[in-house]
């Protein structure tokens, strides 16, 4: 099983300078993607933000798309499609089942969320904790309704969806589309890294 998402860094000047020279991906995550998910608390009535968050899963879930057109006008794809990075952004637990989810929305059922008293709340081991700035957390994936999905490829396992589950009891929608960006940019930022450095040897 993979490690728990322990904290979040936010960090919008490390995302923008990483996304510097990806025109595309930096629209779809500065513009887009960030702009849905920080609008998710704003909204004064639940319809509203739970539009905002599927908008935030479902323009995260095409980051993959908007960069393989930047690197492919960089002369780079290739580099980047044998890379290291490149599985990782593929494999990682968090993003693979992000896309899942986002494609979940768009072909079976739209996605659940959940609200109590006006205020969102999480456990912590037996304590109700209120959670600050959030109020939207996704309901629970089951294996069940993956499968009502009917995928050509099972690309979850039982254990995806036990850690994402996992995850999102404690995290808000909010913190996990952050914590999604986080993770492209710091595969993104060490491929690029590593591209320039050999073309510079």
């Amino acid at each position: 099983m993979w490690d728990d998402i322990n904290e979040i860094n936010i960090q919008f000047d490390y995302w923008n300078a990483t996304l510097s020279k990806l025109p595309r991906t930096r629209k779809r995550v500065l513009d887009q993607a960030i702009y849905m998910v920080n609008s998710i608390n704003l909204a004064d009535d639940i319809r509203v933000a739970e539009t905002y968050a599927t908008a935030a899963i479902h323009f995260i879930g095409t980051i993959k798309d908007m960069l393989k057109q930047d690197l492919l006008d960089l002369n780079i794809f290739n580099e980047w499609n044998i890379s290291k990075e490149q599985k990782l952004v593929t494999e990682d637990p968090l993003l693979k089942v992000l896309r899942i989810i986002r494609n979940y929305d768009v072909h079976y059922r739209t996605l659940e969320y959940g609200l109590f008293d006006g205020m969102m709340y999480h456990i912590v081991g037996e304590n109700i904790a209120q959670t600050e700035d959030n109020s939207l957390f996704f309901e629970e994936f089951t294996w069940e309704e993956y499968e009502k999905m009917r995928p050509k490829k099972k690309e979850l396992t039982p254990e995806h969806l036990e850690w994402f589950n996992n995850q999102t009891r404690y995290w808000s929608v909010k913190y996990i589309c952050y914590e999604a960006i986080n993770r492209y940019c710091k595969y993104i930022n060490s491929c690029i890294t590593s591209i320039v450095a050999e073309k510079e040897k």
